[in-house]
């Protein structure tokens, strides 16, 4: 007998049992029929196990390759081939160090990019140094905010901080100030020796209670500069160490709220005057002698002199005026030329350098600044792109500022070795500006000290023009002086002039 028909006898066996009464004996023969099924089941199920699990399994492991493949082409781009230090120096050109409760600070966002830029940037402590704090943004959630300033403290760790606390929209009457100085300004960050810049500005409206103290800034061995309104929810209440302070920059003020703190550091190099003017400076009239650099930007005439009106600086040497985004020519109708010569004639002081940017004077006005400046080696005179602004740099400035070996009347500007000029080209370029140009190169050196005259060693030309044109004559006139070792740049600033339409001064 077969296998199969053994089967058949079996299951024919079984059926019967089924039919009948069920004995002890027959107990035991379905007990143990139980047991195979139940052990039959479980080899099955252990069977579609195995099946189902090889496919999770593949899938797993399908999906871990697809990830290394990605990794592997973002590895092989270009950006991974920079060195450290070049990533470095890209790092730190992050504009933004505002700190926000709503983003990501730039410097985070940056470490969290990947494994290797996390690595760069936190061994990058100057990419941490710089903290912006704009107060109304962050209302009273400063646990926050002081977590992020802890965090950029570890990681900035003995390089030098820059901080700029903003206070506008805060009513600093309320209690929100107390709170601020007892929280985030009680902050370790604030302490010496690390703090080396301070910019502090708000609604220099409100002034603070006259028992409000703050000494938080009053023992800073590192704090060299400082930018501030005049008046804002610090100042003056806010100690300072101002015999220090070398760089100081005031703005958005009236004139005598500017001086009156301008006349509390009187050891300041680098002094910057933005926008400042209206109520006049009714102190005494300051005399800082270590002032070698001056920068004023200025929307009005009234705003530009201010510093030459109230102060005495001997040691100046490089004056820069600018005229303020927004401002127009309109706004400049009087020119002041007393102030000016009487500020030259108190300091005494010998300038090398001059930098006028979209300042709206005549060439007569520019001649007469000009002429106080006898030992002036280098020159920036920039009009603005406002075809109603070509007073400045004109034919009688040229014929002015061109040597003449023939005039024995004593030279204009003999210092003079380093120009850059913007303008309008207006029919210049043809003719008097190359012709100036070249009257101030002088090769034989024994001759210009016998003269007193000091030859030119560096042009830069940008025309304010429709085309290119105006390059390419100039260039031509002058790329002999290149060869002979002069430092020769002519480009263009293309606009579009339309008629009867002003186009906006700016880049």
């Amino acid at each position: 007998m077969d296998a199969s028909s053994g089967a058949t006898s079996s299951r024919a066996s079984i059926e019967r049992l089924f039919r009948s009464t069920i004995t002890s004996s027959d107990r035991s023969v379905l007990e143990q029929l139980v047991k195979d099924i139940e052990k039959e089941l479980t080899s099955y199920q252990a069977e579609i196990d195995k099946l189902t699990a090889s496919p999770e399994f593949l899938k797993h492991k399908r999906d871990g390759a697809r990830n290394r493949l990605l990794q592997y082409p973002s590895s092989l781009s270009p950006v991974h081939r920079l060195p450290p230090e070049v990533l470095q120096h890209i790092f730190g050109m992050i504009g933004n160090h505002l700190l926000k409760p709503s983003k990501t600070p730039d410097a985070l966002a940056v470490s969290a990019t990947c494994g290797r830029w996390r690595d760069v940037a936190i061994s990058t402590p100057f990419l941490w140094s710089f903290i912006s704090i704009n107060f109304a943004r962050w209302k009273r959630n400063y646990r926050v905010l002081d977590s992020f300033t802890q965090l950029f403290m570890e990681r900035s760790r003995s390089c030098p901080l820059e901080l700029a606390l903003d206070f506008q929209e805060i009513d600093v009457v309320s209690d929100e100030m107390p709170h601020i100085h007892k929280g985030i300004l009680a902050h370790k960050i604030l302490k010496p020796p690390l703090l080396s810049f301070l910019k502090l500005y708000g609604p220099y409206w409100q002034r603070l209670p006259n028992d409000f103290r703050c000494d938080l800034f009053s023992d800073c061995p590192s704090l060299s500069s400082i930018e501030f309104q005049p008046f804002n929810p610090l100042r003056p209440e806010v100690r300072l160490p101002t015999e220090q302070i070398k760089s100081c920059v005031v703005f958005n003020s009236s004139s005598d709220d500017a001086f009156r703190s301008i006349s509390s550091f009187p050891s300041v190099e680098r002094l910057e005057i933005e926008c400042c003017g209206g109520r006049e400076y009714g102190g005494d009239h300051l005399v800082i002698p270590s002032v070698n650099h001056l920068t004023i930007l200025a929307s009005t005439p009234e705003q530009a002199y201010g510093a030459f009106k109230y102060t005495t600086l001997p040691q100046l040497t490089s004056p820069k005026i600018s005229r303020g985004n927004g401002a127009s020519d309109t706004t400049w109708k009087h020119w002041d030329k007393l102030h000016i010569s009487n500020f030259f004639i108190r300091s005494a002081c010998k300038l090398t350098s001059l930098s006028l940017r979209y300042v709206p004077i005549s060439d007569d006005q520019l001649i007469h600044f000009l002429r106080l400046m006898p030992s002036l080696e280098s020159l920036c005179v920039e009009e603005s792109a406002d075809p109603k602004s070509n007073q400045t740099i004109t034919q009688r400035f040229f014929n002015r500022l061109a040597i003449s070996h023939h005039n024995m009347s004593p030279h204009f500007l003999p210092k003079l070795t380093a120009v850059r000029l913007v303008l309008h080209e207006d029919g210049l370029v043809e003719n008097v500006l190359p012709k100036t140009l070249i009257s101030r190169w002088i090769p034989d050196a024994q001759y210009a000290s016998e003269v007193g005259i000091d030859s030119i060693k560096s042009i830069d030309i940008m025309f304010i023009a429709e085309n290119e044109d105006p390059v390419e004559t100039l260039i031509s006139k002058l790329r002999w002086m290149r060869g002979a070792g002069v430092m020769v740049t002519v480009a263009a600033q293309i606009i579009e002039f339309k008629e009867g339409e002003d186009v906006e001064s700016g880049n």
